[in-house]
C-alpha cells in the first residue's frame, strides 16, 4: 500500500491546477498498472517457457521506469507523450507477434489513455486515431508475420482468456480510478462553492448588521419633521 501511494504521488506538484494534478496522478497510476500487467505476463512466460518475449517485456519495463523518471523530474509533457507512444508500440508489438492469442485486446484500455492524460482535445484525438491505425495494422498483417510464440490447445485457450481478462480488468481499473478522481474533483468544487456561499452570507449579515446600527443611530423621519416644524414656528 505504501509503495502504491508513493507511485501515485510521483511528480505531484501543488502549484498545478487541481485538474493537472489529477492527470499527473492518473499517469503515475497507469504506469503502476502497466508494471503489474508486465509482471503478470513475465511470470506466465517463465512458467510456460516462452522465452522469446522476455527481451520485449524487459524493454517495456524500461519504458515504465523511464516514464516514472520523467514524472519525478516534473517533465510532464514529455512523460505524457512518451507514455502514449511507448505503450502503443508495446501493445502493437504484442498484438503483432503473439499469434492468435487476442493480444490486440490490450488496445481496449490503451485507447482510453489519451482522453485521460491530455487536456488538449486535438492531442487526444490525434493519439486516438493513431492507436486505431496501429490496431488496423495489427489486424491486417498479423497473419503474415512469424509469431514469437507457438502455442496450441489448452495453452492457447489460456492465453486468449488471459489477454481478454487483462484488457477488461485494466479498463475497469482505469475507469474506476478516473471516476474516483472525478468524484473527488466534484467534492472539492462543492466544498469551494459552500465556502464561497458561507463567506457571502457572512458579508451579507455584516452589511445588514451595520445597516441596523446606522439606522439606530440616525434620527427618524418623524423626529426630523418635528424639529423642522418647531424651527419654522420659532
Amino acid at each position: 500500500m505504501k509503495l502504491w501511494k508513493y507511485i501515485c504521488l510521483i511528480g505531484f506538484d501543488k502549484e498545478h491546477s487541481f485538474e493537472e494534478q489529477r492527470r499527473i496522478r492518473l499517469l503515475a497510476v497507469l504506469n503502476a498498472i502497466c508494471a503489474i500487467v508486465l509482471s503478470l505476463y513475465l511470470i506466465l512466460e517463465l512458467i510456460f517457457g516462452l522465452h522469446n518475449f522476455l527481451p520485449a517485456v524487459s524493454c517495456m519495463f524500461l519504458f515504465v521506469f523511464t516514464d516514472l523518471i520523467l514524472l519525478h523530474k516534473k517533465q510532464y509533457t514529455a512523460a505524457k507523450h512518451f507514455a502514449i507512444m511507448s505503450v502503443s508500440c508495446s501493445v502493437t508489438y504484442i498484438g503483432m507477434y503473439s499469434s492468435n492469442t487476442h493480444g490486440e485486446a490490450l488496445f481496449i484500455p490503451l485507447i482510453t489513455m489519451p482522453l485521460i492524460i491530455f487536456k488538449n482535445k486535438n492531442t487526444s484525438v490525434f493519439y486516438f486515431f493513431l492507436i486505431l491505425i496501429m490496431l488496423a495494422l495489427v489486424k491486417i498483417y498479423q497473419d503474415d508475420v512469424i509469431p514469437l510464440i507457438d502455442i496450441h490447445g489448452s495453452t492457447l485457450i489460456f492465453f486468449k482468456a488471459t489477454n481478454m481478462v487483462t484488457a477488461a480488468t485494466v479498463t475497469y481499473f482505469i475507469t474506476y480510478y478516473f471516476k474516483g478522481a472525478n468524484e473527488n474533483y466534484e467534492e472539492r468544487l462543492k466544498s469551494m462553492h459552500d465556502a464561497v456561499a458561507e463567506k457571502n452570507k457572512e458579508i451579507t449579515d455584516s452589511i445588514k448588521y451595520a445597516k441596523r446600527i446606522q439606522e439606530s443611530l440616525m434620527p427618524t423621519e418623524k423626529y426630523i419633521e418635528k424639529h423642522l416644524n418647531n424651527s419654522v414656528k420659532k
